[in-house]
């Protein structure tokens, strides 16, 4: 197995329920909000990383998504906007551009292979880390990204970081999850969550008794 296979497999067995953050009991003080981003501001980000590949002939937009499971490939052009989970690419997809069919397929190293042209669907992700709005929870950096289920991807956010070894790691939340505080790390003492409030996604922090540092998240790239 290879390590990307480990990690994809982790990714897999994690899905998007893991196990509780803390101990019950652990939180002692009432959170109070930190930071508050605006969805159309992490929206309008990440769509800044999506990058034009000409494929066969038609101008196609390439960008990567964090979506449950695994990550994401979007595409669009020709007035046709496409989505495929990693899982559906490993077996191959095809999809019509304007006049032309192309054929889409991904191996387990994240090559992806579109009609007659190949790229590393990996380093659209890493795109998508360095264009995303980021926020800081010393000493970890995130990149942040939204979907609003509209494009085919379920409503969710996802926080991605990258480690000492340049592994790259998602905190996936689903809406459904985010109707309330969910908290995603704690660092020296203090815990950090966040919600979904209106057009807000709203980040909240709060001490807790004990000093740990726990991160709900799995491998991803």
């Amino acid at each position: 197995m290879t390590a990307l296979q480990s990690l994809v497999l982790a990714a897999q067995v994690a899905g998007v329920s893991p196990a509780p953050l803390f101990e019950s009991g652990l939180a002692v003080n009432v959170p109070q909000p930190i930071l508050s981003l605006p969805l159309a501001e992490i929206t309008a980000a990440q769509n800044s990383s999506k990058i034009i590949r000409n494929v066969d002939g038609v101008l196609l937009a390439f960008s990567a998504a964090s979506g449950p499971e695994m990550l994401w490939l979007r595409v669009s052009g020709e007035g046709v906007a496409r989505q495929w989970s990693w899982q559906e690419l490993s077996g191959g997809v095809s999809a019509s551009f304007g006049n032309q069919t192309i054929r889409f397929s991904i191996d387990e190293r994240g090559g992806v292979t579109a009609g007659s042209v190949s790229f590393n669907l990996l380093d659209d992700m890493w795109r998508l880390y360095e264009k995303a709005v980021r926020i800081s929870i010393d000493p970890v950096l995130y990149a942040v990204t939204y979907e609003d289920g509209f494009s085919g991807v379920p409503r969710s956010v996802s926080l991605i970081r990258k480690d000492s070894e340049g592994m790259g790691w998602i905190s996936y939340r689903s809406s459904d999850r985010l109707a309330e505080i969910h908290y995603f790390v704690a660092v020296n003492g203090v815990l950090y969550g966040m919600r979904l409030e209106g057009e807000m996604l709203v980040f909240y922090s709060k001490p807790i008794e004990a000093t740990i540092l726990e991160m709900e998240e799995r491998p991803a790239f």
